[in-house]
């Protein structure tokens, strides 16, 4: 698990609807990390977290900030429904 594992998934998230789709369809936390796992995407809450604030410092506009933080709020959403 890594750092530039998480930066990849928020990078392809923002994207790829088709994968936030399944993780949407995942039924419980396991699920979510075998899925993060088949995409070679795995990492840690932590590892999460750093690459969510070093992707706001790479944002040059507002519209791209607020992309970010509204898919942040989106992950964080995802564990709440369990």
């Amino acid at each position: 698990m890594t750092v530039a594992n998480a930066q990849k998934f928020i990078k392809r998230g923002l994207i790829d609807s088709e994968l936030r789709a399944r993780l949407n369809r995942a039924s419980n936390p396991d699920e979510i990390q075998k899925i993060l796992e088949e995409e070679n995407l795995d990492f840690t809450p932590g590892e999460f977290d750093e690459a969510f604030h070093h992707a706001l410092t790479e944002c040059q506009t507002t519209d791209a900030a607020n992309q970010t933080k509204e898919f942040k709020g989106w992950w964080d959403l995802l564990f709440q429904t369990f």
